[in-house]
Formats: C-alpha cells, sequence, structure tokens
C-alpha cells in the first residue's frame, strides 16, 4: 500500500532484490508504472472488497501510506484479516507511537497508536503485525526544501530548539527499507510487537557541527523552542493550517523533552536482532551535501 509514494519507491526494488514476489495496490486513477515483475492491483482504500480479493494468497501486506494518513489503513486491516494474510506491517516509520500520551497536543500519534490497537484485536483471527519505529529520515530531513525540522541547506541556516542537546534518532532512507525487509525476513522474531531501529544517534548542536566542518562553510543559527513550536503547530492544525501545523507539531515531538525520538537500547537491540549494517555519519551527510551541490 501507499506502492507509488518515495519510501515504495526504494522498498519494491529491494524486497525484489532480495527474492520476494511482489504486488503493488494504486488507486484506479494512478498512473504509476513498475518493475514488469510487480503485480498490479488498482483498489481504493476504503472498497473491502477490492482489498480482499488483491489481498488473497498474500503472506504479508506492507503499508507505506503517509504519516497523517495513517486512518486510511482501516478497512485495508479488515481485508487483511479476511484475506488470511499472515503479517501486517502499518505505516510507522518515525517516532515512539506506542505511548502518544507524551506528545498529546498532536494528532497523528494517536492515529496510529489506534491503528495498532485494532491489529492487536486481530491477532485472535491469525492476523499478525509489526510496528516498525525508524527515528526521523535524515535524508529528508536535511533535503527537503521547507526548511524541514529547522535545516535548509541550500541557504546555510539552521534554528536551533531549547538548547540544542536533546538527543533523537534519525535513519537513512536505506535503512528504513532495510528494516522493513528484515522484519519480514525475520517473521517469528518480529511478530506482534514493536520494532526500533536507527542508524545514528544525534543532537541538533552535533548535527551543525558536522555538516559545518564537512561543507566548510558556517550556518546562521536562530534560536527557538519547542513548547512554542508545539504551541502554534496545535493553534494551526486547529484552524484548518496543515501545511504549517504538520510540519510544526513534527519538529516540536522530534527535539522536544518527550522521547519520541529517543530509543536508547531498544534500537541497539533491534539492530542486532534484524542483522541491519553499521553506517558511517560523515558518508552519509557527505553525500547529502553532494546532492544539494553544496560541496
Amino acid at each position: 500500500m501507499g506502492a507509488s509514494g518515495s519510501v515504495a519507491s526504494i522498498l519494491i526494488p529491494t524486497l525484489l532484490d532480495a527474492g520476494f514476489t511482489v504486488s503493488a495496490i494504486i488507486r484506479p486513477s494512478s498512473n504509476a508504472v513498475f518493475d514488469p515483475k510487480v503485480t498490479v492491483h488498482r483498489a481504493n482504500y476504503d472498497d473491502f472488497s477490492a482489498l480482499v480479493t488483491a489481498f488473497s494468497g498474500q503472506d504479508a501486506v506492507v503499508s507505506t501510506v503517509a504519516t497523517f494518513s495513517a486512518d486510511i489503513q482501516t478497512t485495508a486491516i479488515k481485508a487483511a484479516a479476511a484475506a488470511k494474510v499472515k503479517r501486517f506491517i502499518p505505516s510507522e516509520y518515525g517516532g515512539d507511537t506506542s505511548r502518544p500520551e507524551k506528545v498529546d497536543f498532536a494528532v497523528f500519534p494517536t492515529k496510529k497508536r489506534r491503528i495498532v490497537q485494532q491489529l492487536q484485536a486481530l491477532e485472535g483471527e491469525g492476523l499478525t503485525w509489526t510496528a516498525i519505529c525508524t527515528g526521523a529520515f535524515i535524508d529528508w530531513l536535511l533535503e527537503l526544501e521547507n526548511a524541514a525540522m529547522g535545516w535548509d541547506l541550500a541557504a546555510r541556516k539552521v534554528t536551533i530548539f531549547d538548547a540544542g542537546d536533546s538527543q533523537f534518532d534519525v535513519s537513512t532512507l536505506d535503512r528504513v527499507v532495510q528494516s522493513i525487509v528484515s522484519t519480514l525476513q525475520h517473521f517469528e522474531e518480529t511478530k506482534n510487537t514493536y520494532v526500533y531501529v536507527r542508524s545514528f544517534t544525534l543532537t541538533q548542536n552535533m548535527l551543525l557541527e558536522k555538516l559545518e566542518h564537512l561543507s566548510g562553510k558556517r550556518f546562521d543559527i536562530t534560536r527557538a523552542s519547542t513548547a512554542e513550536i508545539a504551541a502554534r503547530g496545535a493553534e494551526h492544525l486547529r484552524q484548518g493550517d496543515l501545511d504549517n501545523g504538520y510540519p510544526e507539531i513534527v519538529t516540536a515531538v522530534g527535539y522536544g523533552p518527550w522521547g519520541w525520538l529517543d530509543f536508547k537500547d531498544r534500537a541497539v537491540h533491534w539492530n542486532r536482532i534484524l542483522q541491519l549494517p553499521e553506517e558511517n555519519l560523515e558518508d552519509t551527510l557527505l553525500a547529502v551535501l553532494k546532492r544539494k551541490g553544496l560541496i
């Protein structure tokens, strides 16, 4: 699900390379094109019958729908259970949604938690689940044009929140994809549980120091507080201003004192079980800077 999105565009070829048989579900109006090895099903995500047909004979359903559209997975989960699918991997791939009350000013963690609760309620029908929490996508964090989470590499500007010393976990897009593939390869170990993976643990100050060192350029720094941006984001969402509200809320939960992106030893545990290789921070940042034309 979400087969034409950014994560799926990397995930599908990786699954094929790993020897999986892959099908993709796209909306009837989609013009997306896939590898000839991929079976394409057209269905709306609220069409129970069409989804049951698409899911029949499948071992697993992997959802990569957008973060703020988590609730559109509801019908698909029911259809997966009806089709006797063995595993449903919902669209997590971010912070720790197992305890949404820690960031109760944000809407999307509660929606994601409800999706997992729906899956938990269906365990007795044979449908298992894995919720994969990966940390922030460092590639997107640094490469987006809209100063994602305070970073604007092209302008060499950054907003440092609070003291800039709050730890947060990040994952490369490759790590996100690897974690999904490895979850399917470690079927029993990942049954009915949250899985926490990461590439690196950073602070804003640490990341700023690395970027300045590797690029040879100083960044202009603005200061702000996570409490203020959380309140501003919540108000924007109440007003229906999603374009401002969502990024502000994501920034607040990412850098704030709630531990949303701080997986600690849980990530060490799951990185080992999933046999995820070590990554190099400097190599990752150098690749980003080169793609942005900054070195």
